[in-house]
């Protein structure tokens, strides 16, 4: 996960890459957990944080938990948050299982994701 979940240089911006990842048991929501606590929990200030969830499976019986992890992260770490899928059922999945605020903000691509947050 180290390469999957990193700052950029600015410490301003957390880029979670999920491509093709597989979220199969709690461990993995755990070892995510995890990693952002380590990258986010010195900073000492919240970060945007851009997901790409191209590609990526969440296993049914630990969604509600994954997205429970999710809530948790984004209330003590995250500021402005976009995901981005090429997949409309991804999209779809990420807009119901997030807050109102939070699924307005589940994009098509990176680009469109990182304009959200005015960055090119």
């Amino acid at each position: 996960l180290a390469d999957r979940i990193a700052l950029n240089p600015a410490g301003t911006v957390l880029f979670i890459n999920f491509e093709n990842l597989r979220i199969r048991a709690r461990a993995d929501i755990d070892a995510i957990r995890a990693r952002v606590e380590e990258v986010c929990g010195r900073l000492g200030a919240r970060v945007d944080v851009v997901v790409n969830y191209d590609g990526t499976r969440i296993e049914e019986d630990i969604e509600r938990e994954y997205f429970a992890m999710v809530d948790g992260l984004s209330d003590r770490f995250y500021r402005k948050i976009t995901r981005y899928s090429g997949s409309a059922f991804m999209r779809r999945k990420l807009g119901q299982s997030f807050s109102s605020e939070q699924a307005a903000h589940v994009c098509e691509c990176a680009a469109e994701a990182r304009r959200f947050l005015g960055r090119v």
